[in-house]
């Protein structure tokens, strides 16, 4: 496990995920914000890659799974990335759409940014989201990010929101989550 939640366990994704991980990567109105549809190939392909190298330079980060705490449902994704070229590690996210509108997301996020902060002790984590992705954008202000920028990526425009360690809100320090 790498952290949990109140509702929720975040941790180490395996084979057994492998049909939920392909319909959270292959369903285009899951990943309409994120990137095209993947195969179950890709998928499949993109899972190996998460179960052999997860964490693979021993700094904590990866791409996990979030599964409920009682009926060990797989709910989503969760994950802290280095981005190519960049020093910046970025929070991202996805859910299953049975589990849409349930706060799943900001409780993720919320306990993904203390183990960012308190357990791998970054001090900025920045993450970003389509114009168009309000629900994202309202969860990342309500979790403390702000905006720092609009850019564009290979010609798609895309908001960069940023939290520093410093700003974050005291409500959600570091007992918010159980690091394992």
């Amino acid at each position: 496990m790498i952290f949990e939640t109140e509702r929720l366990i975040v941790r180490q994704p395996d084979w057994k995920d492998a049909d939920d991980f392909y319909e959270l990567n292959s369903d285009p109105d899951i990943v309409r914000f994120i990137r095209p549809p993947r195969t179950r190939e890709e998928a499949n392909e993109k899972l190996r890659d998460r179960i052999e190298n997860n964490n693979a330079g021993g700094n904590g980060l990866g791409g996990w799974v979030a599964a409920t705490k009682q009926e060990k449902c797989l709910v989503g994704f969760f994950g802290l990335f280095q981005l190519p070229g960049s020093d910046e590690v970025h929070l991202g996210y996805s859910l299953l759409k049975p589990y849409w509108g349930l706060g799943y997301a900001t409780e993720m996020t919320l306990a993904g940014i203390s183990y960012a902060f308190f357990q791998l002790r970054l001090q900025v984590i920045v993450s970003t989201t389509f114009p168009d992705h309000f629900v994202s954008q309202k969860i990342l202000l309500k979790c403390g990010f702000s905006k720092l920028c609009e850019m564009d990526d290979e010609g798609q425009p895309l908001y960069k929101y940023q939290l520093k360690n410093s700003n974050c809100p005291p409500s959600f320090r570091q007992s918010d989550i159980l690091i394992k």
